[in-house]
């Protein structure tokens, strides 16, 4: 079986960015943001390294994907790609009245990849909203420093990379099973 597709999130995923700095240092500037990582982000990457095929996809601007990965990853780091806004889907939502962007998991069965074999790491669970079945929900980021998240994940991802079709997987509670706090729910 060949290794899983695994996809990150960047904002509120792995990161926080904001205008403003919080009450600690931050890890990076990229512009005119201050950029904390998500505690035990890279030991994540170190980790998923040999374990499965890893990707990157952003509703966010090209150069903000750019810039912010970057700074995260080794410069030899063997992403199968690295998306963003250009590669989503604008839909319009009556209820708010504005334009949302959809990851449509379409893009990635032309690069060969069955849905059965990709997972989606996301806290926003309504950009993946065509392909929940694909969606690791993950709580929000949003600069704490004693967040764990990323060390439960390590585990359940553990777990899913031997599953034959990810989809049949309920991952909605997975970080409750582990006793991590969800900050939304689908």
């Amino acid at each position: 079986m060949r290794p899983k597709l695994l996809i990150f999130d960047i904002d509120e995923t792995l990161l926080h960015a904001s205008r403003r700095g919080l009450n600690r240092v931050h890890d990076f500037l990229l512009g005119n943001y201050y950029v904390y990582l998500r505690p035990h982000v890279r030991d994540l990457f170190h980790f998923c390294r040999d374990r499965f095929k890893v990707a990157i996809w952003t509703s966010s601007s090209r150069n903000y994907a750019l810039g912010t990965m970057h700074r995260l990853l080794p410069p030899d780091y063997p992403l199968e790609f690295l998306w963003s806004r250009q590669r989503c889907l604008e839909v319009f939502r009556q209820e708010t009245q504005r334009l949302e962007h959809i990851k449509d998991l379409q893009d990635v069965e032309s690069l060969g990849y069955g849905l059965h074999e990709v997972l989606f790491v996301d806290d926003t669970p309504r950009k993946l909203q065509r392909h929940l079945p694909n969606l690791v929900p993950i709580s929000p980021f949003i600069g704490s420093s004693d967040d764990r998240v990323l060390v439960a994940l390590m585990d359940y991802l553990e777990e899913l990379k031997a599953v034959d079709d990810v989809r049949r997987v309920d991952k909605r509670g997975w970080q409750a099973a582990r006793g991590i706090a969800s900050g939304r729910s689908l």
